[in-house]
């Protein structure tokens, strides 16, 4: 399984509280995130700001770096992947809540 080594989080400001926004992307066989792109949105609504959320977490991805997977014969290969990204906020501040799905080689 590929392993997150570089990243960066984005600046999150109130203004995206309550914004969701799915990315898929191939980490490639050095570890460089490719093809990064928004997924359609399953909620009914899509606001501005969850396609804003969208841009800027398309940018911010294309800066992180992964030590990339490997195959059963200890080879690097790609694999696709899934950033689900919910900004939740408290308060004055927001904070965003990630989780990356790794699906299959490609």
């Amino acid at each position: 399984m590929p392993r997150l080594t570089q990243y960066s989080l984005p600046p999150v400001s109130p203004k995206y509280v309550g914004s969701n926004t799915t990315l898929s992307f191939i980490i490639d066989v050095k570890g460089h995130p490719s093809g990064v792109k928004a997924e359609k949105s399953s909620r009914k609504t899509y606001y501005q700001r969850d396609r804003d959320l969208a841009a800027l977490m398309i940018e911010v991805v294309k800066g992180w770096r992964f030590k990339p997977a490997r195959n059963a014969e200890g080879q690097d290969e790609a694999i696709a992947a899934i950033l689900d990204t919910r900004v939740n906020g408290f308060r004055d501040s927001a904070f965003a809540r990630m989780r990356l799905k790794l699906l299959s080689a490609t």
